[in-house]
């Protein structure tokens, strides 16, 4: 079984190596988009490079704006593939709503929110933590 990293993409954009290689990665997306746009309508496959190199272009661009709130910019790397995300916490008024309006114990399953035993990079921005926060290890 191969091992997980993962933690807060805020920190790893931060790292001048990482920087670089995001650099390269939009430069080369851009190459990719430049040679396929001169070959629009000749084949399906090419017109849909095109879209591709848009799309990941326009991500590559949004993951890149870490200063936005209201976000938890988050990754996970395995010897097979990497994941690079942004989740909105704009569902956090609504959970505070329900919470107010039905009080108790709640269990929340945040798949991705605990990274090395730590909730620090993850905004729990709707928990009013007099009742405590426990993370509990994901199952291998």
């Amino acid at each position: 079984m191969s091992q997980v990293i993962a933690g807060n993409l805020r920190e790893l954009l931060a790292n001048p190596q990482i920087q670089r290689a995001f650099l390269l990665l939009d430069d080369t997306l851009e190459l990719c988009y430049d040679v396929a746009k001169l070959s629009l309508g000749r084949s399906a496959l090419l017109d849909a490079a095109f879209e591709r190199a848009t799309l990941y272009r326009t991500r590559l661009k949004r993951l890149k704006e870490i200063n936005q709130p209201g976000y938890s910019y988050w990754y996970e790397c395995t010897s097979r593939h990497f994941t690079l995300a942004l989740t909105p916490l704009s569902v956090a008024d609504k959970f505070k709503e329900l919470m107010a309006q039905k009080p108790g114990s709640w269990n929340l399953h945040l798949s991705n929110a605990v990274v090395n035993d730590d909730l620090h990079h993850f905004t729990l921005a709707a928990w009013d933590r007099t009742g405590g926060v426990v993370a509990i290890a994901k199952p291998v």
